[in-house]
């Protein structure tokens, strides 16, 4: 889950003070996410804040929403697998999402799974990256937190954590955990390395460790570190846990000094990644293969021998390579399928075609505090001006959604918010009457005229910029 910059818009409607403080980020997996620094953990609180930003944006007409979609579709070699995961939001074949790779069981002799991708590591080392080798990364060193198929978060290096107060939560170490190299993980490990990150780290993991404080083995036997945060952390479960990973101190340790690197550990090399994940790092041909062995001693053991993701840099190659059964899945991530491709592999008897639940979008935002967007009328006519069925219909080729409400959360994810009106219909003639309703005109080759410095209407609405009812607090990217 890849950190973005975060934006807020500031919006604030009459006695709902706390949505001005959302702070909302998206990532590349299409799970949105939202930041809250400086509020007390209250899950219901937070779905609720949540909803009603939602709610904000919608009624204020921030975003046209026009499509929600495509769908996730994949294909894979059926003859050969059983058991594959539908992960909402990924699908079956994405390593940000990794249960398939963990329960698929094989149908024949054969316990060598094989993956097809557009790329492999940029790097090996998990603190410089910030694409491939995060992800595959996460399969390699255990995080402490992950999500299920539903999108749910789980227990995962961390047996369980506990909120002490609204700045210090304790995570419980799951026991008997081992690093690829026989190494136990131990509390002292965990505790490595979020010293490790807070001293060195600017890059993911400072982003997911920037409202850090300190740590604290409260009982080491037990596998207990307690995390003290700077202030409280809304986010302490649905990104600090799903994020950070843990380092062997044992190998990492000395290795800034011993390699030279001086204070940026983004330079570090480290050939052969050891972590305590489901699969240990094997043999690796740079831009062309990796081999991932299971590790059958996991707590989440797989149920395959080998896991290998070869390089095909086309959609026709993978496409190819999976008809002539070279490949058993293509990685997901960005490789969705169209319907059109999907034709080319329903007459293949050992591929089977995969549907999962979507959580993409498609949207238009406009630069609000420039005319003509800041005014709300014309925001209005705008939304009136897309033709969403033909998108979905057409563009998406039937694989998209309409969405049912201008919002990013689209349907289906936990924080959607259920409550919200339908997106205007497409209409250009209720869009030429808003804008004429509003003072604009047209002028003789068509172009659209502002109304007229006098039109004490139209200068009133450009000042607020909202809809009436609510403030205009700016619009300002975060660090």
């Amino acid at each position: 889950m890849e950190d973005r910059p975060v934006y807020r818009y500031s919006v604030v409607p009459g006695g709902v003070r706390d949505a001005r403080e959302l702070k909302w980020a998206a990532d590349h997996d299409s799970v949105v996410r939202a930041h809250y620094a400086g509020f007390d953990y209250d899950h219901a609180r937070v779905v609720k804040l949540v909803q009603e930003a939602q709610r904000i944006l919608a009624d204020d007409l921030y975003i046209a929403q026009l499509g929600w979609g495509p769908a996730v579709i994949e294909a894979y070699n059926s003859a050969a697998w059983d058991g594959v995961v539908k992960s909402r939001g990924f699908g079956i074949g994405s390593f940000n999402a990794f249960h398939t790779f963990i329960r698929a069981k094989p149908k024949t002799a054969r316990r060598k799974m094989i993956v097809g991708s557009h790329a492999l590591l940029e790097t090996t080392n998990i603190v410089a990256t910030g694409n491939n080798m995060r992800t595959i990364g996460s399969m390699i060193y255990d995080r402490l937190a992950y999500i299920d198929a539903d999108l749910k978060i789980i227990p995962w290096a961390a047996e369980s954590w506990t909120r002490i107060d609204p700045r210090n939560w304790d995570i419980k170490l799951r026991p008997g955990m081992k690093f690829h190299d026989g190494h136990p993980v131990t509390v002292e490990d965990l505790k490595f390395t979020f010293d490790f990150m807070l001293k060195w780290e600017r890059g993911n993991f400072w982003t997911t460790n920037q409202f850090l404080e300190s740590t604290t083995i409260k009982d080491a036997s037990n596998g207990i570190l307690r995390a003290t945060f700077k202030e409280p952390y809304g986010q302490f479960e649905s990104y600090f846990l799903q994020l950070n990973v843990i380092l062997p101190k044992h190998i990492w340790q000395n290795i800034m000094a011993e390699q030279g690197v001086g204070d940026d550990p983004r330079r570090l090399r480290i050939d052969r990644p050891i972590g305590s994940g489901p699969f240990k790092f094997g043999r690796y041909r740079k831009d062309a293969e990796l081999q991932l062995i299971a590790d059958k001693d996991h707590f989440s053991k797989p149920s395959i021998d080998e896991l290998w993701v070869v390089v095909t840099p086309t959609m026709d190659g993978l496409l190819g390579r999976l008809q002539s059964q070279d490949i058993d899945f293509i990685e997901s991530s960005d490789t969705h399928l169209t319907p059109s491709q999907v034709k080319q592999l329903e007459t293949f008897k050992h591929i089977s075609v995969v549907r999962t639940p979507d959580l993409n979008w498609l949207h238009a935002v406009p630069r609000i505090s420039n005319l003509p967007w800041r005014d709300y009328e014309f925001r209005r006519a705008w939304q009136q001006s897309f033709d969403r069925d033909f998108l979905v219909k057409v563009a998406w080729e039937g694989a998209g959604r309409l969405p049912t409400a201008n919002t990013f959360l689209v349907e289906g994810s936990p924080w959607h918010n259920p409550n919200l009106p339908q997106p205007a219909a497409f209409d250009l003639a209720k869009a030429r009457e808003i804008l004429k309703a509003a003072g604009y005109s047209w002028a003789g080759d068509g172009r659209l005229v502002y109304p007229p410095p006098g039109d004490g209407a139209f200068r009133s609405r450009v000042q607020d910029v909202c809809k009436k009812g609510y403030k205009w607090g700016g619009l300002k990217m975060l660090g």
